[in-house]
């Protein structure tokens, strides 16, 4: 399963505020090479290891955005090992990540400045949601991922719409989105309502060309037994028929350690390999697949597509 907590977020770090946790986080460090890049993790993340014995461990973004030229943004951005991935192969595109956790977004900054990307990308911390308040991450046991739950501890609220996220982005990079990428363990629904609300509002100057989200319905903090798997698997369907009802009929799906599965433009069919995850991992105690990733595009693009996943599985 994915190590990497990701949700929505912006307002800009205070250096420093986060100077002496940056100071305890980098002595419980190890690096992972990416191309002439480093990204500093702390020990206990298992991405490296993912990385080796899964060669095609979160592998095709980075892939399909090594072609692009205009804005990325990356909802869930951890600690910028998705921008990372994306900047070894891209020397062009501008991204914003968006990460609410403090800790992760300490990270992620940190990351960006060791590779002295800081011009060509920025981070935003607040959650991305339809729903105004105020908001934390429940984490996990190993700390690594979490669930997004609303706090009554404070009234400001430090939730964004996308649109409002769209407005923190630099004049110049916004005009054209490239790739959307959004990874929340399980709130992405959440987040592709808000965007295709930005949508209908006109908030947004032109549509993705594509959206990379994840399809997860149970929280992490939870595990397979969560209750709200049925609801949550709903809300998915809901927010993937507003993908396509914005022009996106197209969907390339892969399982969560990077394995191409299907292209269909049949969202039924998705919910259906949902449906199998959750059989299996409920009643037959083994799963081989813990969630799947989502590639939405539009027809036009349907030869790009197959391009490069001929190109990734090379």
């Amino acid at each position: 399963m994915k190590n990497i907590l990701k949700f929505f977020a912006p307002q800009s770090i205070n250096k420093t505020e986060n100077n002496s946790l940056l100071h305890s986080i980098t002595s419980s460090k190890k690096q992972i090479e990416f191309g002439d890049y480093i990204l500093q993790i702390d020990k206990s993340n298992p991405l490296g290891s993912y990385r080796k014995d899964y060669p095609l461990y979160d592998q095709f973004l980075p892939q399909i955005c090594s072609t692009l030229n205009g804005l990325i943004i990356d909802i869930g951005a951890n600690v910028g090992d998705t921008a990372i991935s994306i900047f070894e192969k891209n020397t062009t595109a501008f991204v914003v990540g968006v990460e609410p956790d403090i800790d992760f977004g300490a990270e992620c900054q940190n990351n960006i400045d060791l590779n002295n990307l800081q011009d060509r990308f920025l981070l935003v911390q607040n959650f991305i949601s339809t729903e105004k308040g105020n908001f934390q991450i429940d984490k996990s046991k190993n700390s690594r991922t979490g669930s997004m739950v609303k706090t009554t501890e404070s009234t400001e609220s430090n939730s964004l719409s996308f649109a409002q996220l769209i407005e923190r982005v630099p004049e110049n990079a916004a005009k054209s989105i490239d790739m959307l990428k959004v990874d929340t363990d399980g709130f992405d629904w959440d987040v592709l309502n808000s965007y295709c609300e930005a949508i209908a509002d006109g908030a947004v100057p032109q549509h993705a060309r594509f959206v990379f989200f994840e399809f997860q319905t149970f929280l992490n903090n939870i595990g397979f037994s969560d209750p709200g798997r049925s609801e949550r698997t709903l809300k998915y369907k809901k927010a993937i028929l507003g993908l396509q009802e914005n022009g996106y009929d197209r969907f390339c799906v892969f399982d969560n350690f990077g394995t191409h599965i299907l292209q269909t433009s049949d969202v039924d069919v998705i919910i259906g390999l949902s449906d199998y995850m959750k059989r299996t991992q409920l009643h037959n105690k083994k799963s081989t697949i813990y969630h799947l990733d989502v590639l939405a595009y539009r027809k036009a693009d349907e030869d790009f597509v197959k391009e490069q996943l001929q190109q990734y599985l090379k």
